[in-house]
């Protein structure tokens, strides 16, 4: 399921978000795709919080799966993105967040 977030990726031009969480990044070859990976269990999260990135007025988000990718919604707190993850989510494995568009 992460396997996007890892092979034929670069790391971002910030490596991670040390400071809120285990939450690693990582990007696509021609940066246009930002992939949040946070090694914290999901379960019983509903949201996830990022520093880092920046979003834009065309940023889309969604959570990698095996079911194929489920759309966020996401919205500011002060300067963190808070990510409305999905409430069926139980795994407890780590979550992968793709993001288009970001700054």
């Amino acid at each position: 399921v992460n396997g996007e977030a890892i092979y034929n990726t670069i790391p971002w031009k910030h490596q991670s978000d040390s400071s809120i969480g285990d939450i690693w990044y990582t990007a696509s070859l021609d940066w246009f795709t930002v992939y949040a990976i946070s090694f914290q269990a999901s379960s019983p999260r509903r949201t996830l919080v990022l520093k880092q990135p920046r979003t834009t007025h065309n940023t889309k988000m969604s959570l990698l799966s095996s079911k194929g990718d489920i759309s966020l919604s996401f919205h500011y707190v002060n300067d963190d993105i808070h990510i409305e993850l999905p409430k069926s989510l139980t795994s407890l494995e780590p979550l992968t967040i793709k993001m288009k568009n970001i700054v």
